[in-house]
Parts: structure tokens; sequence; C-alpha cells
């Protein structure tokens, strides 16, 4: 009898979650084209290159935009550096970490005719993983997901992740699932399990920082049970997550042996460790003082440092670059020899060091601002040099392609609604200790996880890599969502005390 009525909710929930699909995929309508990001094409020319060497060039997508010169417009003036490159499949040089899963995304996306089909999944995703959120923890406000969703959208840098064409938003989509599986587990439907876990798995292959991440919070998860006894984190979920971080490892060692197989050589870790340190300075001291006795191979640059990290790994310029312009054994040298260098320092300069990371995680913190949605002329040299022709001639008529101010308003829009989400936590525990009232259960408990997942993803950030604004703005949309849900808390619990106060005696 209760059929029926179980169908016309499923779809009714399914309308709801096309919906806020359709709403994520604005920015990107608007741009015409979704975002991308010089990165992207790393993913694209990845896992292109591997489809091609195992099926053949027939599964070429064509020449990139470059090789017709009646593609690119000769007034962008693309600039041309007599440098390096950073990956060279020639030199078994491929860089670990750009996952290839999520560069056949790309490459089926292009295949298909249009990277709209990969932006709709990522669309999908977020939807269906928000709607989730609040299905199963807070029904009461499920009138508020479309409202929600369209103020994220447009107010956040949430619409402008969803529509960019890099794992960037799986960050989150991580977060918000893991905070589900640990608090409602056991209410979970098989269609919900298997899909959580699905986006889950894909979110731990699309990057190695994921990776990290989800083991931030699956560690916090595993101390709460063993310290405070917090039953309603249900074991089977501590199982899956662990699972889940399985798969997303035993994916990166399955590319890692397929690159040994067909290149030769392992594929290298970016050092990010080392361009922080030379940036931040212990790095820096260190080699002006113990090279070249120290047999590090970036005592031969000594002489440029300190420069920006992003220098140090992507500058094609052999008069500021490191890493980009290395040849392959020197780029492998430097790869391999970053976390040793990374223990001399500390070793050398423990409270410089210490002292420097924990800046690098508090400015990461406060940093999401959003200044690379137009593309510069950088971009357009990478993006002419690696996409295929008819894709870079839809990149080009974008609206990214030219110049604006919503990078202004937006980033502008999301330091006010995070400060007034953060207001309104506030506001929150400032009324649970005033009314010293033991307001808990699961909406709380994943608030609070989603807001660790927020700091750590700063700190697996901020402190491997270097503070950057587009490491903190892909989770930053997460911090309104917390909000409400701790208001949607305190508003529940306010109305059962008030019940409980004004029922009559028994």
């Amino acid at each position: 009898m209760d059929r029926p009525s179980s169908h016309n909710t499923a779809l009714r929930h399914l309308l709801v979650v096309l919906a806020g699909a359709l709403l994520l995929l604005i920015p990107g309508l608007l741009n015409q084209e979704p975002f991308l990001y010089r990165d992207t094409t790393t993913y694209y020319k990845g896992a292109e290159t591997g489809i091609v060497r195992l099926l053949g060039d027939r599964f070429s997508l064509g020449e990139p935009a470059l090789a017709d010169p009646a593609t690119v417009d000769p007034a962008r003036n693309l600039p041309t550096v007599d440098g390096g490159a950073l990956t060279s499949v020639d030199d078994g040089v491929v860089i670990a970490g750009r996952s290839v899963y999520y560069g056949v995304l790309v490459y089926a996306a292009l295949w298909l005719g249009s990277l709209f089909y990969l932006a709709a999944l990522q669309a999908l995703i977020v939807s269906y993983v928000v709607h989730a959120f609040f299905r199963v923890l807070m029904p009461q406000a499920l009138t508020l997901f479309l409202p929600l969703l369209a103020l994220l959208s447009l107010a956040t840098p949430l619409g402008y992740f969803t529509n960019l064409i890099m794992p960037d938003i799986l960050a989150g989509a991580a977060i918000v699932i893991v905070a589900i599986l640990l608090t409602r587990f056991a209410v979970l439907g098989l269609f919900d399990r298997v899909c959580l876990l699905a986006i889950l798995v894909l979110a731990l292959l699309g990057h190695s920082s994921h990776l990290l991440l989800v083991g931030l919070m699956l560690g916090l998860g595993i101390v709460l049970v063993a310290r405070h006894g917090w039953r309603r984190l249900r074991d089977p979920a501590l199982l899956l997550i662990a699972s889940a971080l399985l798969v997303g490892f035993a994916g990166e060692q399955a590319f890692n042996f397929a690159a040994r197989q067909m290149l030769g050589s392992a594929p290298l870790r970016l050092p990010h460790l080392s361009a922080h340190l030379v940036e931040m300075g212990p790095g820096t001291e260190y080699l002006d003082e113990h090279c070249p006795e120290a047999g590090f191979a970036i005592c031969a640059d000594r002489a440029k440092f300190p420069i920006v990290w992003t220098n140090f790994l992507f500058n094609p310029d052999p008069r500021n670059g490191v890493f980009a312009v290395a040849d392959a054994p020197r780029k492998r040298a430097i790869s391999d020899e970053q976390v040793r260098f990374a223990f001399a320092v500390l070793a050398d300069r423990p409270l410089e060091t210490m002292g420097g990371f924990s800046l690098s995680f508090l400015e990461q913190l406060g940093r999401f601002k959003l200044d690379e949605l137009y593309y510069d002329a950088d971009s357009f040299q990478t993006f002419a040099t690696r996409l295929p022709a008819s894709e870079f001639r839809r990149v080009a008529r974008s609206a990214a392609a030219g110049h604006g101010v919503i990078e202004d308003w937006l980033t502008g829009s999301t330091y006010l609604v995070v400060l007034a989400s953060l207001a309104i936590i506030a506001a929150m525990q400032w009324r649970l200790w005033r009314s010293q009232r033991a307001i808990g259960g699961d909406l709380i408990t994943a608030s609070w996880l989603i807001l660790f997942g927020v700091v750590a993803n700063a700190a697996v950030c901020g402190i491997i890599a270097s503070p950057f604004d587009r490491f903190q703005a892909r989770v930053i949309w997460l911090v309104p969502l917390a909000a409400l849900a701790l208001a949607m808390a305190w508003r529940g619990q306010s109305r059962i005390s008030a019940a409980r106060e004004t029922s009559p005696a028994d």
C-alpha cells in the first residue's frame, strides 16, 4: 500500500535534485562554456596519452589549437618562453596527483563534444550530496534546499567550482559525505549508501589531497568513538570510509604501476614541500648555510632563492624557475629529496619551521578570494598548445576569455556570506553556553564534522603546499551550510524544550 507513495516521494526528490543541478549550472551557462584552469589540460592530456598508447591514434581528439594558426587570435600575443616543461612523456616525466581517473572524465566529455557533460555530472553530484544532507539530517528544512543552492551558486564560489573542469569540487562533496556517513549511516537506504560511496571513491581518486583530507576526518571519527563513546558514529560507517580510502590509495598505486610499465619510470610528486620551505624562509637559510655539502639537488639553484612557490614549481623561465626548467633526471632528484629536505630543515630550525607552518595554516584559513576566473595570457598559451582546436575555439568565445568585475563581486559576496555564517555559528555557541542545555544529536555532530573538514582542508593545502586562494575557496561554501544546520538544530531543540516546559504534569 505504501509503494505508490514511496515512488512519488522518490520522484519528487529526483526532480528537486535535477532542479538543484540546473541552478548550479547557471554560472557555466552564463559563461557559455565551463570554466578551465591551467591544470585542466594536464588531466586531459594525461588521459588522452594513455588511451592513445593503449588503443591507437584513432582515439586522439585532434591536434592542439596552435597546430592550426587560424584558430588563434594573433591579437592575444601569446607568450613564448624558451624554458622547460612540467611534464614530458618522452622523457618519462609524469606528475603524480594529477588523477588520470578524473582525466578520463575530461577526455570523455571532449569526446562526446562538450565539457558541459562533465560540468553537468559535477552539478548532479553536488546537488545530490547536499540534498541527501538535508533529507537525512534536517528534513524539516527541505524547502530551503533550492534557495540555499541558489544563494551558494551565485554568492559563493560553489557555482564556479561546480562548472570548473577540475576535481576541486569533489573535496567539498567528500567532506559532506563523510559527515553524513558518520552520523546517519543507519538510516540510509541501500541506494544512498551505494551512491555516496561511489562519489566518495571518485573524490578520492580525483586528487591525492582528498586522501589526506578524508583521512583526517576518519581519524577524528575514530577518536570520537574511542575517547567519548559516541555511539552515533557507527562502526560500519568508519569501515566504509576506510575502505574508500584504500580504494583511492590502490587507484594511485595502479596508476603508478601502469606509468612504470608504459614509461619505464614512476610518476613524480611535485616538490611542494621544498617550494614552501624555500619561500617561507627556513629552507633558503638552510641551503645558504649547508650547500653544497648537504647534497641536495636544489643547492644548484640557491642563488635564485627565496622565490614564490609557484615560480619554484611552474615557471618555465630558467632565470626564475626551478622544477619546470630542470631536465628529467634532475626533476626526479628534486622530487625524491623533498621529504628528506623537509626533515633536514625541521631539525636545523625547528621553531622557525613549525612557526612558519602554523602561520601558513592560519593564512590559508582566511584566503578564499576568487581571482582566476578570467584567463590571462599564460592560460591561453597553455590552452592553445594542449586543447583540441575545436575546444579552444569555444574557450576563446567564452565570457572568461575577456575581462570583468565578477571576480571582485563574487569575492566580496563570499566574504560577507562567510562572515555572516561565522556570526551565526558563534551566536549558536553563545546561546548554548548561556542556556546550559546539553544540545547534541546527529545534526550538531554533522555540522561540526563539516567545519572540521574545512579546517582540515586549510591544514592539508596550506602546510603541505602553500597558502593559495583557490585551495580554500573550493570548500568555503560549506561554512554557510554548517551555519544553517546549526541554526536548524538549535531551533528544533528550542521547540522541544518549550513544549516540555508548557506541557501539563503527569
